[in-house]
Order: C-alpha cells, then sequence, then structure tokens
C-alpha cells in the first residue's frame, strides 16, 4: 500500500501502520431487503435467490416510497434495531436501491424485474444493478440490469488495486504487481458482462473498480474481493 496507494495508510508506530476502513457513502442510511438465503452450514456462498423473492422485494420498496410520499410516518411499526428483530417500516424516503444479483435474461427489458425497475424509477427510486460476471462476451449482462429503469454498472481494472491484490498475495511478492499489471490506464475487468443487450441497447451504462476491492464481509473479515457486485454498490 506504501508504494501504490500511499494516500491510505497511516502510521501508528515504529512498526506498523494503519488503514483506515471508510464506507463509500458513511453519511447515507442504508435499509436492507433480504432476498439471498443464509449460507449452509460450514460454508460461505449463498444458495442464490428465488426469483419471487427478488420481485417482492422491489415492490416493498415501490410501496415504502409511495406511501411517504403520502405523507406516511416513517417511524418504525415494530422491531428494536437488533440483528433479530430488525426494525420494520411502512414508509420509507428511499431514493436509491442497489442490486448486487441478476441472470440471465430470454427478453431483456421485458422480464418481470425488468419492467420493475421501470416502475422504480417512475417512483423517484433511482436504480443501480450490477450488470454481471460472465464477459469478456458481448451480450452478457443479465437481468435487471437489463431493465429500461436500470442503471447497469460493470466492473472496472484499476491498475492501483490489482497491483496492491498481486503484491500482498501469498503466491507472489513484493513488486510482482507493476510486473503483473504494467500500465497505468484504466480497462474494464476482463471478467465484466458487456453489452449490447440482445435488442440493441448499448446496455452497459457505467464502470467502476471491481478488481480488489477492499471490503467487509458479513462474518467480519476483511479482504480484497472482486466482481460487479462490488462495483455497483460503490456508484449507488
Amino acid at each position: 500500500l506504501n508504494v501504490h496507494a500511499p494516500d491510505s495508510v497511516q502510521p501508528l508506530n515504529a512498526t506498523q501502520s494503519l488503514v483506515p476502513m471508510i464506507g463509500t457513502a458513511p453519511d447515507a442510511s442504508i435499509y436492507a431487503l433480504k432476498v439471498f438465503a443464509a449460507p449452509p452450514p460450514g460454508e460461505m456462498d449463498s444458495p442464490g435467490a428465488d426469483s419471487a423473492d427478488v420481485l417482492a422485494a422491489m415492490d416493498r420498496t415501490i410501496t415504502l416510497k409511495r406511501n411517504f410520499d403520502r405523507g406516511r410516518s416513517i417511524a418504525p411499526v415494530s422491531g428494536d434495531g437488533t440483528e433479530d428483530h430488525p426494525y420494520v417500516y411502512n414508509a420509507l424516503n428511499i431514493q436509491v436501491v442497489n442490486m448486487s444479483l441478476g441472470g440471465a435474461s430470454l427478453f431483456p427489458g421485458f422480464e418481470a424485474d425488468d419492467l420493475l425497475t421501470l416502475a422504480m424509477l417512475k417512483a423517484g427510486i433511482t436504480v443501480v444493478v450490477s450488470a454481471g460476471n460472465d464477459g469478456p462476451n458481448a451480450m452478457t449482462i443479465g437481468s435487471p440490469a437489463s431493465g429500461f429503469g436500470a442503471l447497469s454498472v460493470g466492473a472496472a481494472n484499476d491498475a492501483r488495486h490489482v497491483r496492491v491484490a498481486i503484491d500482498t498475495h501469498p503466491d507472489f511478492a513484493l513488486g510482482q504487481g507493476v510486473v503483473y499489471r504494467p500500465t497505468d490506464h484504466l480497462q474494464v475487468a476482463v471478467f465484466s458482462s458487456r453489452g449490447p443487450t440482445a435488442d440493441g441497447r448499448t446496455g452497459l451504462h457505467l464502470i467502476a473498480n471491481g478488481v480488489a476491492n477492499f471490503v467487509q464481509a458479513a462474518n467480519g473479515d476483511i479482504g480484497l474481493v472482486d466482481g460487479t457486485s462490488f462495483s455497483s454498490p460503490m456508484v449507488a
């Protein structure tokens, strides 16, 4: 980090340094709608999200925003704010939604979740969606990133992030990051899904860093991870 991103490091003492971890939008209020099942015991990855749950969450977001616009109270109606009993609301001023999920589309723009992105936009909600990790081939953007109301976000490959990841990887050594990524130009990550969509739209609207993102996992672990699922929330 001192070599590739010195501004991110603060000295602690003679032998140690700190890397402060600050969220991309530290002043944002975040409301989570759970659509992914919990991982099986002993595993890290969720088995996925059911389409019905995703659609229900999108519809619930529209309801919360419309109720707020109609003047309903944003006070919690149940829950105590703890992990096992989170607050439940009937109205919230939801302005931006991030969706780090997606799947294959047979009819881009007209899948059910694609259509709901347009309904959310009409309700005053900006919808930001991961494009997918099915690149580098064309026409690989998933749904609901292919929705007419969605901002589709691909993954950028930033030289500093890649070099830090290589230099700190146990299979490499300090200095090999520059060898692995010799140029400084910004490029689209090889795994990032790309347009156009099957109906001829550009498909990809924005890119944000998606390689070696410095993040905290749900279990508290901190590490460098890849994927458009981490590009999308930065845009959101």
